[in-house]
């Protein structure tokens, strides 16, 4: 593990980056061994789980446990499959649970700006897919989101597309002010979240989606969001990192917003890829999945 230290603070000069781990598809313990598989793997100093980390009835203990293997600081956002079997409200009071009482856990919804080093910071907020790309209204696609996630049960599309919107806009608020805060002060922000905030960050096995799926796979709340930022902080660059489309692909917004969209595959978590941090936001070759 590469650390250096600045008036006896420790910091982070390898990120792993996971997204979709859907760890309640593992066998038992499989969370702890997945986590001691990327401190070994990755000799990162800490991680960031861009969502669907498991279903709401098992989310806290398979997180608890797969941070007790990682042994490492991890850093979190939601996704939609962690909410199956529950609500927003409950999912977020565990999620907030979470964060106050799993040492080394943290969600980054609530954690604020965290310094990673003097010039990197790390944010984030889980988003939702917002339902204003593609054709909604006409889409084929039935998301089992509808009928698992308590707040869409029983409703019809209409209903369905402006709760989306609704919680969308919602996270906007709560994100924007904590974006632009780590934008001020540092020269490189990692913006965490689930949902690819652009339509040409849905990649969908080697292409960008389609009308039918382009409402649930991007959250376009956020790209605006995220495009207002960047040309507010000229001088910061912004790497975002998402997932949700099980597919990998990236995507240049502006010459200082960039995108990358997480590969995943259901049974076979990985570490997505490894960002190393010194002196400057760089990537380098992803892990071999477990």
């Amino acid at each position: 593990m590469d650390t250096s230290e600045i008036d006896g603070v420790t910091l982070c000069m390898r990120l792993a980056w996971i997204t979709d781990p859907h760890l309640n598809f593992l066998p038992p313990m499989g969370s702890v061994k997945f986590g001691e598989w990327v401190r070994k793997t990755s000799e990162a100093d800490a991680v960031v789980i861009t969502g669907d980390i498991a279903e709401y009835p098992s989310l806290m203990s398979l997180l608890s446990f797969f941070t007790a293997g990682c042994q490492r600081p991890v850093y979190f956002v939601l996704g939609n499959h962690d909410l199956y079997r529950g609500s927003f409200e409950s999912v977020k009071q565990a999620a907030y649970i979470l964060h106050e009482s799993v040492p080394n856990l943290h969600w980054l919804d609530v954690a604020g700006v965290v310094e990673l080093t003097p010039d990197t910071a790390l944010v984030g907020n889980g988003g939702w897919y917002d339902a204003r790309s593609g054709d909604p209204f006409g889409s084929n696609v039935t998301l089992s989101d509808f009928v698992v996630i308590e707040d869409f049960k029983g409703k019809g599309r209409v209903e369905i597309i402006e709760k989306c919107r609704e919680i969308a806009s919602q996270m906007v608020k709560e994100a924007k002010p904590v974006l632009h805060a780590a934008a001020a002060r540092y020269k490189h922000v990692i913006f965490a979240t689930h949902v690819p905030p652009f339509r040409e960050s849905t990649f969908h096995e080697g292409k960008i989606s389609d009308k039918n799926w382009l409402p649930w796979f991007s959250n376009l709340s956020f790209g605006q969001m995220l495009s207002e930022a960047a040309d507010l902080f000229p001088s910061t660059d912004f790497k975002v990192l998402c997932g949700h489309t099980h597919s990998p692909g990236e995507y240049q917004h502006s010459a200082n917003l960039s995108v990358t969209t997480g590969k995943s595959q259901y049974y076979n978590p990985s570490i997505t890829k490894v960002l190393d941090l010194r002196p400057t936001l760089t990537q380098i070759e992803s892990t071999p999945p477990l």
